[in-house]
């Protein structure tokens, strides 16, 4: 645990000094108000007729969706997608292997 401990505090550390461009994710609190950039938890709002991730043959869970539009534009130096969303998801048991998916 410390040494899991230190590696977070010295990422955040390296993270704080750096010039590249940052996004914190923050709850926001009442839900709904305000401008919001994705979720965590709750349900996918997937294209129509994309079917749910599985793995060896078991639906995935939803983690969390976010709106890459909202994301600043310098984000990971430019590079990746600007806009659609990108949704999280992993598999309730086994292998703990989170999937990214982006759609329009």
């Amino acid at each position: 645990f410390l040494g899991h401990q230190h590696a977070t505090e010295q990422m955040q550390a390296a993270a704080r000094c750096s010039a590249r461009a940052a996004a914190i994710l923050r709850p926001q609190i009442p839900i709904g108000q305000g401008p919001s950039a994705g979720w965590f938890g709750g349900d996918a709002k997937l294209p129509e007729g994309m079917a749910w991730p599985e793995q060896d043959g078991q639906k995935l869970l939803f983690l969390g969706q976010i709106d890459l539009a909202a994301l600043p534009k310098d984000l990971w130096s430019g590079l990746g997608p600007r806009s659609g969303w990108l949704a999280f998801f992993a598999p309730g048991k086994g292998d703990f292997t989170p999937r990214a998916i982006h759609f329009d």
